[in-house]
């Protein structure tokens, strides 16, 4: 309710804030409140295109979007505004009801939902709650992509088939990406294990991985019970897995504990969730994070 209330009294402020914060510039912005969405813009735009300017605000996040009144201005001055949706992003939903004719659109509305358990979910059902991770498959991602490009074309015309051109090449690296883990895991013998949460139930629906985690979603608050964590070291133990996976921006002190008592490694699977600035300086994107994972998952299962 506070976090709604500030976004109320932000939206009233903006003519205020346009004032001051309001640059001449002919650019096309597009900004996004998830990495991905982010950085499959860029692709689809080309990363040294000065024509168009694509950001991503570092408050992003699939569970809590907590943008401050700087960039409430710049979203409502924005040509595009690429966000997540779905029950976890109701501050998002608030925020751009609030503004006029503002471009903005849900990316979940481009995916097959699927409940947090990995059913399929008509996703008109609200009562439903399901995961809204959609990114984390390679699949989905290139849904994500053709979306995107939708969009941009509609807002800029003029260079329609640079675009397209831009996109197919990115579509076809996804479908590399996809294909490689299609056949990593149909030779899968072992489970992957997740000593963490756990947000790639796409991911794992795309590509039939058999999996165990210590918590049976991304959002469980709970720490796993002891007869839990006893029943994924047993299933380490008797397959002679390798490797306990853990997550993102997490403590890992559940992965890690599976690993101490039986002698194992623990290992980084990203699920493109939480990225930092620095990491994007740095170069990172949503190929090289999936081909690390790539990298780490067929390591666990050789």
């Amino acid at each position: 309710m506070k976090k709604i209330l500030l976004l109320l009294l932000t939206l009233l402020l903006l003519p205020a804030l346009f004032s001051c914060a309001e640059e001449e510039t002919s650019e096309i912005t597009v900004i996004a409140s998830n990495f991905s969405a982010y950085d499959f813009a860029l692709e689809i735009v080309g990363r040294d295109n000065p024509r168009v300017k694509v950001e991503f605000l570092p408050a992003g996040d699939a569970h809590s979007f907590n943008p401050t009144f700087k960039d409430v201005a710049r979203i409502s001055s924005c040509d595009l505004f690429l966000y997540i949706g779905g029950q976890s992003d109701t501050a998002t939903a608030s925020l751009i009801g609030g503004i006029r004719n503002l471009n903005a659109k849900a990316l979940i509305d481009t995916v097959t939902l699927l409940e947090e358990g990995g059913h399929d979910h008509d996703h008109a059902e609200e009562e439903t709650v399901y995961d809204e991770h959609i990114w984390t498959s390679p699949k989905n991602a290139a849904l994500m992509v053709n979306a995107i490009y939708e969009e941009i074309v509609k807002i800029d015309e003029d260079y329609a088939e640079t675009y397209k051109a831009n996109r197919d090449a990115y579509l076809e690296k996804l479908a590399e990406l996809d294909s490689a883990f299609e056949e990593l895991i149909a030779a899968q013998t072992k489970t992957v294990i997740f000593g963490d949460r756990f947000p790639l139930i796409y991911f794992a629906e795309a590509y039939g991985m058999r999996y165990e985690a210590a918590f049976p979603s991304c959002q469980a608050t709970a720490e796993p019970s002891p007869n839990r964590i006893a029943e994924l070291i047993e299933t380490v133990k008797r397959e002679g897995i390798s490797t306990v996976f853990h997550i993102e921006g997490a403590q890992h002190t559940v992965a890690d504990r599976i690993a101490e008592e039986t002698d194992t490694a623990t290992a980084l699977f990203h699920a493109c969730h939480k990225v930092s600035e620095e990491e994007i300086r740095s170069g990172t994107t949503y190929l090289s994070l999936m081909q690390e994972n790539y990298t780490a998952l067929q390591k666990a299962l050789s």
